[in-house]
């Protein structure tokens, strides 16, 4: 009798238990261990002197290093720990990095109100879990460093643009509106250079629509536009005007153009081993659903163009997000200066596709079908997901023990040994639910190893 009644109200106010669970889970991967973590990027020391030089003196619109101005950047991101140094009455290293953790959790509910909006709110749970629990997003989410703000204003611009394919046509001034406004907030973060992401990917998504005239249309273009330049424009003509030249070299000229050829190159290879880091442990479900979403039907990016206003909500913002990478993916090779940020706007699309592996793969699982060609799709989609399933659980394994192992060999005894322990019966328990095809309890596992792994100290 209870559990009826649990099971007719979870059905009842099912979004509101998945926005708890998703924020739970985010409170306890970005906010446990914050202040016992080491500085794990250069940029902490750094980013955390300017910000403190900018509470000691109050100066909100000159940056200070070592007491020399910095130019490099806006000042969005050290307003915003500012505010953290006086909401905490302090300037440590937690209230440093509680804004990058409180941004992580915003930025996990944009993806589970798009995948509710254009599937169903399991999807969107789904989804929201693999980005929260990807092991680049918690890095990031615990540092106090640009990266994670950035990325938050900068997906909010891409995805509210998106969105307006989906709204109706009395929500998409606002959606838009949103979307020239958190451009705005991307280039105040980290300066004009943040305007290419969000303007080329919604251009080339509505030109995939055909509704690119949509785009120009006065009440979005220009109100948005407005308030893009309202933004952004008193701080920066505030900088020229009383620097001139020195501010324009830095800020401009260094930035984009006097970065050798050599640091270009030496930096990428070490870029492609974090960004395999940044997808783990859904990587292979990425790769898996992108192998599926071209293969099932014989469908090329050329036949998805021609037939893109024929999908339904569910395959057009598969397509999108398809396409969105492929546009990270060429602003990451033409880009000279690489950041961590550039990667981690990856896994919001990524979270979207894997979502789709795992949505079908645990709610369309007792889908039967007579057609011999859906049949063979089904063949398809267990061939992938076997091939996903063994190369993730080696990942595990390997990844698992050299942790643990590690541990142990360290001295740390207790933490080695008990998370060894753990990983065994968390392996132990993945290959029963993948023998008994109990796949709820499979993609529970995973996540528990992405949080075992990632609150390991």
């Amino acid at each position: 009798m209870f559990c009826k009644c649990f099971v007719d109200f979870f059905k009842l106010h099912k979004n509101k238990f998945f926005v708890l669970i998703l924020l739970s889970v985010c409170f306890l991967l970005y906010f446990f261990f914050i202040p016992e973590m080491k500085y794990h990027f250069f940029n902490e020391g750094k980013f955390l002197l300017i910000a403190k030089s900018m509470f000691k003196n109050g100066d909100y619109l000159n940056l200070y290093l070592n007491g020399k101005l910095y130019f490099e950047l806006p000042p969005l991101y050290f307003w915003i720990e500012n505010l953290s140094f006086k909401i905490f009455n302090n300037t440590d290293l937690l209230s440093a990095r509680l804004p990058s953790a409180f941004f992580a959790t915003l930025g996990i509910l944009p993806v589970y109100f798009i995948g509710t909006k254009t599937k169903s709110p399991l999807y969107g749970f789904i989804c929201g879990l693999i980005l929260a629990t990807s092991f680049g997003y918690i890095v990031l989410a615990k540092a106090a460093t640009i990266d994670m703000i950035h990325c938050f204003c900068i997906s909010i611009a891409v995805y509210s643009g998106i969105y307006t394919l989906f709204c109706s046509s009395e929500l998409k001034k606002y959606f838009w509106w949103i979307s020239y406004i958190f451009t705005g907030f991307g280039v105040l973060c980290s300066g004009l250079a943040s305007v290419v992401i969000p303007t080329v990917t919604v251009l080339f998504v509505y030109a995939a629509a055909g509704k690119l005239k949509e785009v120009f249309k006065p009440v979005h273009f220009l109100t948005g536009l407005g308030s893009f330049l309202l933004i952004i424009f008193f701080w920066h003509f505030y900088m020229f005007s009383t620097y001139g030249y020195p501010f324009f070299e830095e800020y401009f000229l260094k930035k984009f153009y006097y970065l050798f050829e050599n640091t270009r190159q030496s930096t990428s290879q070490c870029y492609r081993m974090i960004f395999v880091f940044y997808l783990l442990p859904w990587l292979f479900y990425f790769v898996a659903q992108i192998i599926l979403f071209f293969q099932i039907k014989n469908n090329t990016i050329k036949s998805y163009f021609y037939k893109f206003k024929e999908l339904d909500d569910y395959e057009k913002i598969i397509f999108i997000n398809c396409l969105y990478i492929f546009i990270l993916l060429i602003v990451f090779i033409l880009s000279v200066h690489k950041s961590p940020m550039q990667l981690l706007l990856w896994l919001y699309p990524i979270s979207f596709i894997a979502g789709k592996f795992w949505y079908g793969y645990l709610c369309e699982k007792d889908n039967k079908n007579n057609n011999e060609n859906e049949n063979e799709d089904e063949k398809k989609n267990e061939n992938s997901a076997t091939a996903a399933n063994l190369a993730s659980l080696i990942l595990i394994i390997t990844l698992g023990c050299i942790i643990f192992l590690h541990k142990i060999a360290a001295g740390i005894l207790i933490s080695g040994r008990f998370g060894f322990l753990f990983l065994i019966l968390l392996c132990t328990g993945i290959i029963y639910s993948i023998l008994s095809k109990n796949r709820i309890m499979h993609f529970a596992l995973i996540v528990i190893f992405s949080i075992l792994i990632t609150t390991c100290r």
